[in-house]
């Protein structure tokens, strides 16, 4: 559908664990969604912000405290934003609720 509408494909990544980095230092990408597992969020929402990108990240952004203020202080050094996301996976159990 993208093909068709703008003339162009998507780029692929892949190959090595370090590939997702490719995509953090392309000029023309401004933000940075995170929606990988959970270990990498807060080493790819660091690396993010150093190479000057804006993140969101789902949940959790990190681990523990130390964690936590290394975003902190990352965010203010590169005076870039960095937000968590809230997101839910819903199962038989939630839906049944509703």
């Amino acid at each position: 559908m993208f093909k068709k509408t703008h003339n162009k494909t998507a780029d692929a990544y892949y190959g090595s664990p370090e590939e997702w980095k490719k995509v953090v230092e392309r000029d023309d990408i401004d933000l940075l969604i995170i929606a990988t597992p959970w270990e990498w969020h807060t080493p790819m929402a660091l690396y993010g912000m150093e190479q000057g990108k804006h993140v969101a990240c789902e949940v959790p952004v990190a681990y523990t405290l130390e964690d936590c203020w290394k975003l902190i202080e990352t965010a203010k050094r590169t005076q870039k934003h960095c937000i968590m996301l809230e997101n839910c996976c819903y199962n038989n159990e939630e839906e049944l609720a509703w």
